[in-house]
């Protein structure tokens, strides 16, 4: 209990700096760390996969992670590290572009993560996704979406508001059917959706530049 109750504070002030800190002009290496020990302690699965050394080695030392020119994480390479839980205080890594997490567990996904103006590809293939966050932020910078072989059965009627989406990847997964307005992602040029069970497409697929791959 006394674990728990730490790790609500912990999550709690890592997201009141939200609201009292300018995080998209800021690098802030300290904060950066604090995610990632959230990621690590989230998942005691995953630990060993991990393999980073939380109190003996600065961040840029550990497996999966490259830093900017500031200091910050721009990338993370998680792929295949038995992670099932995503913290919702991702949406803090404000320098983060690149996230790759194929071949994990991960069923679902903190609203947070739409939050990061700067991510442009999240790699999410080949994990246990039941569902997406209902309400997917306009700021997002997303523009390469991968989630693919999930459980998926609805794509949110909000995945049209990841405006600079060029490329989403969602075949293998159990679809029924399509937002009515996904004509909207105007810049959509490639939409991989083969082994699902859509028996019909909106009217405004038409208006996609993609065509299904």
């Amino acid at each position: 209990m006394g674990a728990i109750c730490s790790r609500s504070i912990f999550v709690f002030l890592l997201l009141f700096t939200i609201h009292f800190a300018n995080l998209e002009a800021q690098c802030d290496r300290a904060r950066d760390s604090l995610v990632l020990i959230d990621i690590f302690e989230s998942n005691p699965q995953s630990q060993a996969l991990l393999n980073w050394d939380l109190a003996g080695s600065p961040i840029d030392e550990w497996t999966g992670i490259r830093l900017n020119t500031e200091g910050c994480i721009q990338e993370l390479d998680l792929i295949n590290k038995s992670i099932d839980t995503l913290p919702q205080t991702i949406g803090l890594l404000q320098s983060l572009i690149l996230f790759r997490l194929r071949d994990n567990q991960i069923a679902y996904l903190p609203e947070g993560i739409f939050d990061l103006e700067r991510l442009s590809f999240l790699g999410l293939n080949n994990n246990a996704l039941i569902d997406l966050p209902q309400n997917i932020s306009s700021k997002s910078g997303l523009q390469n979406f991968e989630i693919a072989n999930n459980d998926l059965t609805i794509l949110p009627d909000s995945i049209v508001n990841l405006k600079k989406l060029n490329w989403l990847i969602a075949h293998d997964n159990d679809l029924t059917s399509l937002p009515t307005t996904i004509g909207r992602l105007s810049n959509l040029f490639l939409l991989s959706l083969d082994n699902n069970s859509l028996s019909s497409l909106p009217v405004s697929y038409t208006h996609l530049r993609a065509h299904e791959t």
